[in-house]
């Protein structure tokens, strides 16, 4: 009974899915690039967790 209802659900999905206008395939991730922007962020929230990594030492 569990394999049964498992396989409904699956179909029921797929046709949400499908019924949204998914293509069944993602977006192709490797044509985007790392951007100036995205460095400056990640940077950005490594100094603000060392910063509170040290503050949680020196308090």
């Amino acid at each position: 009974m569990l394999l049964v209802r498992s396989i409904e659900r699956a179909e029921r999905v797929s046709w949400a899915m499908k019924s949204r206008g998914f293509s069944g395939s993602f977006p192709d991730f490797d044509q985007q690039r790392m951007q100036a922007a995205d460095i400056a962020f990640c940077a950005t929230w490594i100094g603000v967790a060392a910063a509170l990594v040290v503050l949680e030492f020196l308090v």
